[in-house]
């Protein structure tokens, strides 16, 4: 497979928005809200059972909430195309509407369609999100980069543990069970990629994303991790998590030189554009933001 240059119509995704700041009585002002704006909703306590039609509002232990004992995760039906990306839209207009917030507790995690993927093809993306990891660290707050957070930790560290037992995985069991040996006393969904979900959803699942109920950056984080699990799916990824192909200080390059689209820029479309440029800048907006904290301590 070539270089992912768009954003696939076809393939399915989902997302799980992480939110605080509100009361159950509030909480349900959202469900009536998203059932108001066209997307029908349930509130169900705590499931992990899919949709194919309705999003849902679930409890999280997880998420601090100084209003309530607990805080809420926003999960939407499989979605698919533009018209998942409008749905998207729309759920956050009403959380935000609501009052909804997000604190340092709260992620993003996102679902793609997996349910015909081999073994082969999650090596790829375990390759691919090892070598390029440290760059999409740069793009998230310091909570949610290396092995800072409990919820998501690193793929990179993971492999750098035994490279070659990492490349000797043949069946989807060999991964299950060398993810669950690797996390040890952490729950074996908490990597930044959760490959136990396709064992529930048939799907993989990126959980690095900080929480945010900004439709612009779920909708980028989408796009992006598509572009991974596309280049997933092509031919086999290498192992290199030394490359020296281009320069660390180069945002841009960072991002694109890792998916073939250095030179791709006439072929991509404009939500392929717009995931690699909110991650440059996201990159961008945390260097400046630590270049400014050391300049005050110096």
């Amino acid at each position: 497979m070539a270089a992912p240059t768009k954003f696939d119509q076809e393939k399915t995704f989902g997302v799980e928005i992480e939110f605080t700041n509100l009361t159950e009585t509030e909480m349900l002002g959202v469900v009536r809200g998203l059932e108001t704006a066209g997307l029908p909703c349930n509130y169900e306590g705590y499931t992990h059972r899919n949709s194919e039609t309705a999003w849902k509002v679930v409890y999280d232990g997880s998420v601090r909430n100084r209003r309530y004992h607990k805080g809420w995760e926003l999960v939407s039906p499989i979605l698919k195309g533009s018209e998942g990306l409008k749905q998207i839209e729309v759920a956050c207009q009403v959380l935000e509407d609501n009052n909804a917030k997000v604190n340092r507790s709260c992620g993003l995690h996102v679902h793609h369609g997996a349910k015909h993927w081999t073994p082969q093809q999650f090596v790829n993306l375990h390759r691919l999100y090892a070598r390029m990891e440290l760059t999409i660290d740069e793009a998230m707050p310091k909570s949610r980069r290396d092995n800072n957070n409990y919820f998501c930790r690193s793929i990179r560290g993971e492999i750098l543990r035994d490279v070659e037992k990492f490349e000797s995985l043949q069946t989807m069991q060999e991964l299950r069970d060398w993810t669950t040996e690797n996390r040890g006393f952490v729950d074996r969904r908490y990597g930044k990629i959760n490959m136990e979900s396709w064992w529930r959803h048939t799907t993989v699942e990126f959980r690095q994303a900080a929480g945010t109920i900004e439709a612009d950056k779920i909708i980028n984080w989408v796009v992006f991790t598509q572009l991974l699990v596309q280049k997933a799916e092509g031919r086999k990824v290498k192992m290199q998590l030394e490359d020296k192909r281009y320069k660390r200080n180069n945002a841009w390059r960072l991002v694109a030189v890792e998916l073939a689209l250095h030179n791709k820029g006439n072929e991509m479309d404009e939500l392929a554009k717009s995931a690699v440029n909110f991650i440059t800048d996201r990159i961008k907006h945390f260097r400046s933001l630590e270049q400014g904290q050391q300049s005050q301590a110096a």
